[in-house]
């Protein structure tokens, strides 16, 4: 079975349909290359996840 190429605007999209809070993001107000979104669990626990932009702008790795 093959799957497809992950991208990035994908990635972000199920986050906002799944209704993840984005705590971080990209444009220089926290010091990180990356999009952060958490969601909160029933029983306490926070879920992570983030959106890589590298520099050159590259699809993600086969390996995610």
């Amino acid at each position: 079975m093959t799957w497809p190429q992950p991208v990035r605007q994908a990635h972000e999209k199920f986050c906002q349909h799944e209704q993840w809070t984005r705590v971080r993001d990209a444009r220089g107000r926290t010091g990180t290359h990356h999009v952060t979104f958490e969601l909160g669990l029933a029983d306490g626990r926070i879920l992570r996840t983030r959106l890589s932009h590298p520099v050159d702008r590259s699809v993600y790795g086969r390996s995610l």
